[in-house]
């Protein structure tokens, strides 16, 4: 799989194993299995979608990655750490923003480093839980500082309005990514953002382009799920009720599967 240069001189797969739902948790009713999860990354990992996205704050998630490094690299060996690109998260505790101590980032991701087993990340996306707690400048330059010392590859963030982008852009704090969700469900992307991005070379990454699975055959022409299997799931159904609702959802799928059928697919 080729891959795509999402800033200079750092490619990724155009597709991004995430790790949600790898999180114990996450599942409603399902309990993860470690040795199918690892075999399942390094199947996604063979196959080309080397580049894998996971946080800090996804319970368990970056000692799965790390133990997937090492069976990796039992079977491949010393080049298992070039062949993959890790993405995580600093996500501060939403308790305490309003009393954030910027020590916090450096042993989170130093925490991150340990879970992984690795001396440097590719890319730590900063989130946010509150604009008026202003401290996520400080946050981000925290973040470069690590950069600087070789412990972490490119900044990102998450989950941003523009404003605030325009004001780290602005404080030369400058991210090399912004990860937003992105679909046919919600285009807020559309409204300013995606042209500042491109304007500024910042390289945009999507997260729900399919909606938890809900963008699949397996939902057309049938009756919204009263029980879905994950809290993914759960956040999708939220977005497809602020689309207009399950019967318009409806109607987009057939347009979809219309699509997909002129070009021999599916949706």
């Amino acid at each position: 799989m080729k891959k795509a240069e999402l800033v200079d001189g750092y490619a990724i797969s155009p597709v991004i194993k995430g790790g949600w739902q790898l999180s114990s948790g996450h599942s409603l009713d399902r309990v993860i299995r470690e040795d199918e999860a690892i075999s399942d990354m390094i199947a996604f990992i063979e196959s080309g979608i080397t580049t894998l996205d996971f946080g800090d704050i996804y319970t368990g998630v970056e000692e799965l990655v790390g133990k997937t490094l090492i069976r990796l690299g039992e079977k491949i060996g010393s080049s298992a750490r070039d062949k993959v690109q890790l993405h995580t998260k600093y996500v501060p505790n939403e308790k305490s923003l309003n009393q954030f101590d910027s020590s916090d980032v450096a042993n989170i991701v130093n925490r991150s480093l340990e879970r992984l087993g690795v001396e440097k990340v590719d890319v730590v996306q900063l989130h946010w839980w509150r604009y008026e707690d202003r401290h996520y400048l400080e946050a981000l330059e925290s973040l470069f500082e690590l950069k600087q010392r070789g412990k972490v590859g490119n900044i990102g963030i998450t989950n941003f309005d523009l404003v605030r982008l325009q004001e780290m852009v602005g404080a030369g704090l400058k991210p090399a990514s912004h990860q937003i969700q992105y679909s046919l469900l919600d285009r807020r992307a559309e409204l300013g953002m995606s042209q500042y991005c491109l304007e500024n070379k910042i390289g945009i990454l999507c997260y729900g382009t399919v909606a938890g699975g809900f963008f699949s055959e397996k939902f057309l022409g049938v009756d919204e799920p009263s029980q879905v299997e994950t809290r993914s799931n759960v956040k999708y159904q939220i977005i497809i009720e602020e689309f207009g609702g399950w019967k318009l959802f409806q109607e987009l799928l057939k347009v979809c599967k219309k699509l997909a059928d002129n070009h021999s697919t599916d949706i």
